[in-house]
């Protein structure tokens, strides 16, 4: 028996079993007899048995994660391949990562800030490295608990290693051959680092490299006006950085100046 909790159904081999013993055998639980299906081995059968998966998955992160859920509630044959960390880029370096230390960062802005007479409070030092340190257990937590162990909840195997396309279509893993009826390439983006001369040779940060610092900058330069960027700026102002933030667009530039006018913290 296969019982899918989360679909609310179980497949039971009959075994010889009639229909009238099927029904009695699930009087008095929370489950019904639905339909009874005869296995076909025909050509459907047997264009499956050519492959070793049904469905291929290139990367790990939430599209990735859909999609062989999705097709195992099916009862298709899945496997993913991971060249780096499970998870993509929310749990890893996106949402999960950011939103930890803005929380942080915003209990050091506010304890140094005077809001109320008659209660002083104050924002020291920043031990920046055992904040990245706390936010990586974060991190790693929830990555077990919303990606890997899913895949075992779900029965998909994942495969360490860079994968490659050969003659077939086939995957190659690091020598590893994985042959599948279907592939899904969901391998995710970078972030983009403009054409700026001499920025290659600076010493650069990215939104994943800035969460990573074992020491708080002094000072930081954010090119660009986005929600990514905002974020990034936010979190290291409020734990004491000197942030500037250079934005292509006028409109945006005149919007972020009448925010800080019209807000005694900016």
């Amino acid at each position: 028996m296969t019982v899918d909790w989360r679909a609310g159904q179980a497949t039971v081999s009959r075994d010889g079993a009639d229909e009238q013993a099927l029904r009695a055998a699930l009087a008095g639980m929370r489950y019904r007899l639905e339909e009874i299906r005869q296995p076909d081995r025909g050509a459907a059968g047997a264009e499956r048995d050519a492959y070793e998966y049904d469905l291929a998955i290139v990367g790990s992160g939430g599209g990735a994660f859909a999609a062989a859920i999705a097709a195992r509630q099916r009862d298709l044959r899945v496997v993913m391949v991971e060249h780096d960390t499970v998870g993509g880029t929310c749990v890893n370096v996106g949402c999960i990562p950011s939103k930890a230390l803005l929380a942080v960062a915003e209990a050091r802005h506010r304890a140094g800030q005077r809001r109320f007479p008659g209660i002083a409070t104050r924002a020291d030092g920043v031990d920046f490295g055992a904040l990245i340190d706390g936010k990586r257990q974060i991190v790693e937590g929830l990555r077990r608990e919303k990606y890997l162990d899913l895949a075992d909840e779900y029965g998909f195997e994942i495969v360490g290693g860079s994968a490659r396309f050969l003659e077939g279509p086939l995957l190659d893993v690091d020598g590893r051959r994985l042959h599948a009826a279907h592939y899904l390439i969901a391998t995710g983006a970078d972030p983009y680092v403009p054409d700026i001369p001499g920025l290659a040779d600076s010493g650069y940060l990215t939104s994943t490299t800035a969460m990573e610092l074992d020491a708080l900058p002094q000072s930081l330069l954010v090119i660009g006006g986005g929600y990514v960027a905002m974020e990034q700026a936010q979190l290291f102002a409020h734990l004491g950085t000197d942030v500037t933030i250079l934005v292509r667009s006028a409109l945006c530039a005149r919007a972020s100046r009448g925010t800080r006018d019209q807000r005694s913290d900016p």
